[in-house]
């Protein structure tokens, strides 16, 4: 122990090998001691549990705080939209609309359709009898009846409009000779065939015939045809991958051009306009992309409803027509109940609170000068952007609050008007399409917000539970294996890449989903975690190519790497939870904090009891006594957790230190230690061979000095006494080592006692000392011996590489003892002779 002691006065700097390995096996003992008698804990050990006492209490308060804040976020979202509503009136929206433009395979076929089942079923005017629907008077009450319903409850409000984009506007429309009211004043105010911007702005108008003015309605002229379309190829919705390769919309006003549909006006003068547009061509090669966009409105739903449905066409350059649909919902109330205003209200306070306590936190670790470690927290960094993100979405809400305040407000006074919509009124028409684009897009960029919020707040709490010992293995094992999957990427994206450009290479002429890099990459993706994909259409072309191009897909990507991933996340997860020194339940956890909620008048606060260990005059080892002395409040099941707790705790770090490594090192060291002590022994027994007393006894000088410096042996000091001058045996505790003896018989004591000297007697003590010394050094190395042994198994490691070789040091000791005896014997009879 004496070196131990020696090796811990040391600095860090100044230690050796055998300086570490010496307190490594002195820290192992002690806590094994500590733990096998029961007597106490060290200082050190008791001050580590109650700080990860307060780190478990600060991040389980977290908890519900994280659960709660994300229950009103998701209450407060879910509140404002109706989301069942909603499906109800897309999905049927959407059905139609694909039904409807299945059929879609060039612009005379998109035309028929527009003009025919589409225009039916968006401005329908009359029931499935044939009788005409109610208009009511712009005087009436009720201003909107049934007239151009879509579906039974959804109305169109404002007009419908067609835009699109083009290449040039050089040559575009061709020319025309009006015939009625509606294609003159098409024809001569240009609508469509100019720029929105100029429309807009107002231009010229263009000479379109001699017609005159006429004064008879469109009704009393002869229908227009309007075809069926004929048998084609099926028009699919387009995949967003391949929308990188169609032609892009444009937002240039030079480029747009536009032009509307009214609902208000009977169906054969809405099929006169489309004609119109159709006769001249408004759709050509040089069309790029078209845009139908409308706003259905219904006041049937618990919260009113504007849905805009947006159609785009994309004419490609190889023929093609592709086409995709868009629903956005617009709500117009912003508290649709009391529920929703509560929600809120709580959700920002909630939101306040972790706000402040945050920036108590923040404040504390600056003054402390703990930034460092604060930033370096990922639950703080967590924090933080939880924070900052509750900020952004509170001040999107209130934009959207306002945007949606101001739109309301425009539908209601464009209700008004009823169903008195016409070309006069385009400007308010264009004001709606500005105010509805601008409202959905702010609702959906609020909702995607949400929606990646959420997401955020999922991450929190796995950060949270790092606080619980069983569930911190979870977030711990995700933190640990970054390294590993940043390494395993290395290797499996370019390995992924090569069958992504090759599927495309193999298939994508072929099949739509490989068509495109990103189309590719997403199809690829599903088949490493699905393992499926569409054999039939592989093999189409290039059989043997296909064959091994899937074959090595399945072997190295599925069976390999996927399997690899798979085994370094067990394997980590199974470290870790090696690691991990607390096997503390989640029902234990809650258990102590219900005994602390009972004990809370009682419970010792963590920062007092680390406050005591702390303190410069602290005990080295604490027991039950001495912490009841000092807190005598404290209830016995707090001071019965901080002392198992502290017994698992030095477990755990007498297992860390003791590892493969270290414990082959520490074996070395201990066989070069006896092995000292062998040679020791060595020198000692060749000095009693010559001279019995030479290595218990030092000569003088003729001064009467010793001659060199003295030395100890056995940790006791040497025993000078001059034989001639000495009276009486001096008194010491010698004797009392020698307890453990067998005892002789008393008289045969008595006789050999008086014909000993008194020198000689000296030596015979000094002698049984030292083989008491050498038994409790055997002992002691037997015990640290049966110790490695054990750790040793743990780990792994062969037994028989920790096998002291105690055998020559336990035979130098009976030599020794038996030349000693041996020696004194003849020096008695000696005496006597």
């Amino acid at each position: 122990m004496s070196k131990i002691l020696e090796s811990a006065q040391k600095t860090p700097r100044q230690r050796s090998l055998d300086d570490d390995i010496r307190l490594m096996a002195g820290s192992m003992l002690t806590y094994s001691n500590l733990i096998s008698t029961n007597e106490g804990t060290e200082t050190q050990a008791v001050k580590m549990v109650v700080h990860k006492f307060r780190d478990k209490l600060l991040g389980c308060l977290m908890l519900p705080l994280a659960f709660t804040y994300f229950v009103l976020f998701s209450a407060s979202i879910m509140l404002h939209e109706d989301i069942a509503d909603v499906y109800l009136i897309e999905s049927e929206l959407r059905s139609n609309m694909d039904a409807l433009f299945g059929e879609v395979e060039d612009i005379d076929t998109l035309w028929d359709t527009l003009m025919g089942p589409f225009s039916q079923s968006l401005f329908k005017q009359t029931d499935m009898y044939g009788r005409s629907l109610t208009r009511p008077a712009a005087t009436a009450t009720d201003k909107w009846g049934n007239w151009g319903q879509v579906g039974v409850y959804n109305q169109i409000q404002g007009a419908v409009r067609f835009q699109q984009t083009r290449r040039t506007a050089a040559g575009f429309g061709s020319v025309y000779t009006c015939g009625s009211e509606v294609t003159c004043f098409l024809c001569r105010s240009n609508r469509g065939f100019q720029p929105a911007f100029l429309e807009s702005a107002g231009a010229a108008p263009i000479d379109c015939g001699d017609w005159p003015n006429a004064t008879r309605r469109l009704r009393d002229e002869e229908p227009v045809d309007v075809r069926t379309p004929e048998e084609g190829r099926r028009l699919s919705l387009m995949q967003p991958t391949t929308r990188s390769s169609l032609p892009k919309e444009s937002n240039d006003e030079m480029s747009i051009f536009r032009f509307y549909i009214y609902p208000s006006e009977d169906l054969a003068r809405s099929m006169e306009r489309m004609q119109y547009f159709r006769s001249r061509n408004w759709l050509d090669k040089e069309s790029q992309v078209l845009q139908i966009r409308l706003y259905l409105m219904n006041s049937e739903l618990g919260q009113p409803n504007l849905e805009q449905m947006t159609l785009t066409f994309y004419f490609a350059d190889g023929g093609s027509v592709y086409y995709s649909r868009d629903f956005q919902a617009i709500f117009f109330e912003v508290f649709p109940n009391s529920f929703s205003l509560v929600a809120d209200g709580l959700f920002f306070l909630t939101l306040c609170f972790t706000g402040v306590l945050q920036a108590i936190v923040l404040w504390r670790a600056v003054r402390d000068r703990r930034m460092k470690k604060y930033l370096t927290d990922i639950r703080n960094l967590l924090e933080l952007i939880v924070i900052a993100g509750g900020i952004y979405f509170c001040a999107q809400f209130y934009m959207v609050y306002r945007t949606k305040e101001a739109t309301t407000e425009f539908i209601t006074n464009l209700r008004a008007k009823g169903w008195n919509i016409y070309d006069a009124q385009q400007e308010d028409v264009e004001e709606l399409f500005a105010k509805g684009e601008s409202a959905s897009n702010e609702i959906l960029s609020l909702r995607l917000l949400a929606a990646n919020y959420t997401l955020i707040l999922t991450f929190r709490f796995f950060a949270n539970f790092q606080a619980q010992p069983q569930l911190a293995i979870i977030t711990n094992t995700l933190g640990s294996l970054i390294v590993e999957i940043v390494h395993f990427m290395v290797v499996f994206i370019p390995a992924f890449l090569v069958y992504v450009f090759s599927a495309t290479l193999l298939f994508g002429r072929r099949i739509e989903d490989v068509s495109t890099f990103f189309g590719s990459m997403g199809y690829i993706f599903r088949m490493t975690q699905e393992g499926e994909y569409d054999w039939e259409a592989f093999q189409m072309e290039n059989y043997w190519s296909s064959a091994i191009w899937v074959w090595s897909f399945v072997v190295f990507i599925n069976m390999l790497l996927i399997n690899l991933l798979i085994a370094i996340i067990l394997d980590t997860y199974k470290e870790v939870q090696k690691a991990e020194e607390s096997r503390e339940a989640v029902w234990n956890t809650m258990a102590q904090f219900w005994y602390r909620l009972i004990y809370v008048r009682r419970w010792v606060s963590e920062l007092d009891v680390a406050k005591l260990c702390s303190d410069r005059y602290r005990p080295e080892l604490l027991d039950k006594i001495t912490m009841q002395e000092q807190f005598p409040q404290m209830p016995q099941y707090q001071l019965d957790l901080i002392f198992e707790d502290s017994a698992i705790q030095m477990q755990a770090q007498a297992n860390k230190d003791i590892n493969t490594e270290k414990l082959v090192k520490m074996a070395g060291s201990l066989m070069s230690s006896v092995s000292g002590v062998n040679d020791s022994l060595a020198e000692m027994m060749t000095e009693e061979s010559r001279d019995s007393l030479q290595s218990w006894v030092v000569g003088k000088t003729p001064g009467g000095k010793a001659e060199g410096d003295l030395q100890y042996k056995g940790s006791k000091p040497p025993r000078l006494v001059d034989p001639f001058k000495v009276d009486s045996i001096p008194e010491g505790e010698e004797g009392s080592e020698m307890e453990n003896e067998e005892l002789p018989d008393p008289e045969e004591a008595l006789v050999e006692e008086e014909w000993k000297t008194l020198w000689l007697r000296e030596t015979e003590t000094m002698m049984k000392a030292q083989r008491s010394w050498l038994v409790n050094a055997s002992w002691h190395l037997d015990q640290l011996n049966a110790v490695l042994k054990q750790r040793a198994k743990q780990l792994g490691v062969s037994g028989k590489v920790l096998v002291l070789e105690r055998g020559t040091a336990a035979k130098a000791a009976k030599v020794k003892e038996a030349a000693a005896f041996g020696t004194l014997r003849g020096t008695t009879h000696s005496s006597q002779n």
